[in-house]
């Protein structure tokens, strides 16, 4: 590949390179307490999702065949560990007829990827360059000028 080339893809690909860093070190740093809240957030959505009924099932069948493993005690914590096992076996069993929504996000929709195909497109500009060159190459090793 001549060095001009070679010159021009490798200044494309700093360009893109330091636009994208540039991109990422203009957003705000996130501070402990809302990344805290952001990972709740994120759990009580996951914890909300309906599953399906055949899951949900097995789930209940396996939590009351080790119930009844346990040799029979009425002390509170068994207890209290079968009303949540009922009270999670009904909610997954009827569906949430409002889905939950998703959790804010600050960070602007379509900008990373943006930056990942510009270096895709890069990263295609690059190897398209250098097999034209060497195709070149080929050429005129195999029809040499008079």
């Amino acid at each position: 590949m001549p060095k001009l080339i070679r010159g021009l893809v490798l200044g494309a690909m700093l360009t893109v390179l330091s636009s994208a860093a540039v991109a990422v070190a203009q957003e705000p740093p996130v501070s402990r307490d809302e990344a805290v809240q952001r990972f709740r957030a994120e759990e009580r959505a996951a914890m909300d999702r309906p599953v399906s009924r055949d899951e949900a099932v097995q789930r209940f069948r396996a939590g009351e065949r080790v119930a009844m493993d346990r040799p029979s005690s009425s002390d509170e914590a068994t207890e209290q560990a079968m009303a949540q096992q009922r009270r999670w076996y009904y909610q997954s069993t009827h569906p949430v007829s409002a889905p939950a929504a998703p959790a804010a996000s600050s960070e602007r929709p379509g900008q990373p990827v943006a930056l990942i195909a510009a270096l895709i497109a890069a990263a295609v500009l690059a190897q398209t360059l250098d097999a034209v060159s060497v195709r070149r190459k080929a050429r005129k090793a195999a029809h040499p000028v008079i």
